[in-house]
């Protein structure tokens, strides 16, 4: 199971200078990418089964206050989540196992929204004028321009395997590389600790904590729950990327 992301699953009704993310149309941006293992589709309306699936695992739905959304809900949230991919440029991945075809979860990218939860965020991120742009295009909501959020979710049968990690690296680098944000966050409720630890595994770093709606270790669902934030900067990233891989012979 991975980050849960303080918005959910990005529902349209919750609502800087530097931006090279403006272009919905950016080449490639809603092509299907792959990893060693797995496949990454765009989400979009023809995997809302698949995301309904995803979000229907009992060890996934405790992470999102135990919300096991409807067929149809799930089909609103895969139109969604595709109006992004089509205006922003980006959202999250249904990830399917290269060989096998099988659904492995959900996770990536999303465009985090201009309001009081994300706004939480700032403090963790550079006091510049990119942190509070938002994006041009004001549809399928109002959001950031240069900073994403990043995730993941999968299916109890594949955890423990390095899947969330897969995801997350991808995700990182489609961010920096092919959009071109100024940085990524990912947040989870503070005991998910092995959610934490893929966090740090591919690469980002504890920045503090924020509150909001959320399942708390013992006491159930609370308003003001806290989440554990993570963060990754574009320097950082270029820093990372710029380091020779040394390896055993």
């Amino acid at each position: 199971m991975g980050g849960r992301c303080i918005c959910q699953l990005q529902h349209p009704h919750r609502r800087g200078t530097v931006c090279r993310v403006e272009d919905p149309l950016l080449a490639g941006a809603g092509d299907s990418r792959f990893t060693l293992r797995l496949r990454l589709e765009p989400a979009g309306p023809a995997n809302a089964a698949d995301l309904w699936l995803v979000h229907n695992d009992d060890e996934v739905s405790y992470w999102y206050d135990n919300d096991k959304p409807s067929l149809e809900e799930a089909e609103r949230r895969a139109k969604f989540m595709g109006d992004s991919w089509r205006f922003h440029g980006v959202h999250k991945w249904i990830a399917y196992h290269r060989v096998s075809g099988e659904v492995v979860g959900r996770g990536g990218l999303s465009r985090t929204p201009v309001d009081d939860d994300w706004g939480q965020i700032y403090a963790f991120l550079p006091a510049e004028p990119w942190v509070r742009v938002a994006h041009e295009l004001r549809r399928p909501l109002v959001a950031h321009a240069n900073w994403l959020e990043i995730g993941w979710a999968l299916r109890r049968e594949f955890w423990g395997r390095g899947y969330a990690a897969e995801i997350g690296r991808a995700g990182l680098a489609f961010a920096f590389d092919v959009l071109g944000v100024q940085a990524v966050v990912s947040c989870t409720v503070r005991h998910n600790v092995r959610s934490r630890a893929v966090m740090e595994r591919i690469g980002m770093r504890y920045a503090g904590e924020i509150r909001s709606h959320g399942t708390v270790d013992g006491e159930g669902v609370q308003d003001d729950a806290p989440f554990a934030v993570c963060a990754l900067l574009r320097k950082d990233w270029d820093r990372f990327a710029a380091t020779p891989v040394v390896r055993n012979r």
